[in-house]
């Protein structure tokens, strides 16, 4: 037998086992069988409710020592903070000793249909105390920047797919348990701290930070490592260069703001040589359009301007 050194457990493990040793059952359960009962189960550990699904029953022969070994199938157990709770009863069904122990589980493989699992995570953590539907939208809206195809899908159609609280309380704990697996709620607010912080360095008069260019790259990949802001420069519009030594696998990727109104804040994606942003080879001509009449945007080099320090920005970062 392998001990598990931790209290987390991926969707690769199936089976829940732990180890008890029981001791002087013999003298606590006085009675003419010599034997008692060991209730194990699963419960919410916000309410105690017991998963019928997951509570396993053993009758054990009293004795000085008892070696017991547990085990409850998982494949089932959908992600979510559980507690494993183990009584042992006499033979009129009174327990006389509890132990609980609290694990994390990860397995976003499972599709949920039965009701006491979807309370869970209604019940489970910080979900629990957001029970307002603007507050819970607004916060589900803010996870865009991070989210993949599928969930940026439910986020941009709510009214259609996640119509109740309830529906939006699922989505919002099913997202953080995936994203953070040993401890959702914890990831939940270190990104808002994120999105708070976006929010007062991009907001405009009609957008939320979040929903910029500028906070969606922040929080997708973190504050840039070099943040060069030309608000302005001659014949340009007002352009910000940000610089990633890292993202991921890659090295040295770069993004190019502007901002075309001149008065708000919101400026927009330009170009960038990041995997899976938006690229414009001609983004310098664009930039210096302003003051210049274009005769053709596949010119990847615009012509010369004064004070034009755009491509040093670009290859030097500083």
């Amino acid at each position: 037998i392998y001990p598990l050194i931790t209290d987390y457990f991926p969707e690769e493990i199936t089976t829940l086992m732990f180890y008890q040793e029981i001791y002087n059952s013999d003298v606590t359960f006085r009675d003419s069988t010599g034997a008692f009962v060991v209730v194990f189960k699963i419960t919410n550990p916000k309410t105690g409710s017991v998963f019928r699904e997951f509570q396993r029953i053993r009758k054990q022969k009293t004795g000085p020592v008892v070696p017991f070994i547990g085990n409850i199938d998982i494949k089932g157990l959908p992600s979510g903070e559980y507690e494993l709770v183990t009584d042992l009863r006499n033979t009129k069904n009174e327990t006389l000793y509890s132990s609980k122990r609290k694990f994390k589980r990860s397995n976003m493989t499972v599709v949920i249909s039965d009701a006491e699992l979807q309370q869970l995570m209604l019940n489970n953590s910080f979900v629990s105390t957001v029970n307002n539907l603007d507050s819970l939208s607004e916060y589900i809206n803010c996870l865009r920047p991070i989210a993949n195809d599928r969930e940026k899908n439910a986020i941009d159609n709510q009214k259609e797919v996640l119509k109740t609280l309830e529906d939006k309380k699922r989505f919002f704990y099913t997202f953080w348990a995936t994203k953070n697996p040993i401890d959702p709620s914890q990831g939940w607010q270190d990104y808002k701290n994120e999105v708070n912080l976006v929010n007062k360095m991009f907001s405009t008069r009609i957008k939320k930070g979040y929903s910029t260019d500028r906070g969606r790259v922040y929080l997708q990949y973190g504050p840039p490592n070099v943040r060069t802001e030309r608000p302005t420069e001659p014949s340009a519009y007002p352009y910000e260069i940000w610089h990633y030594y890292k993202i991921n696998q890659y090295a040295n990727k770069r993004f190019v703001f502007w901002n075309q109104d001149l008065v708000s804040n919101d400026y927009e994606l330009l170009h960038s040589d990041m995997f899976g942003e938006p690229r414009n080879p001609s983004w310098q001509t664009y930039l210096s359009k302003r003051n210049n009449s274009i005769d053709n945007y596949d010119r990847q080099k615009p012509v010369q301007q004064f004070g034009g320090n755009a491509n040093d920005f670009y290859i030097n970062p500083r």
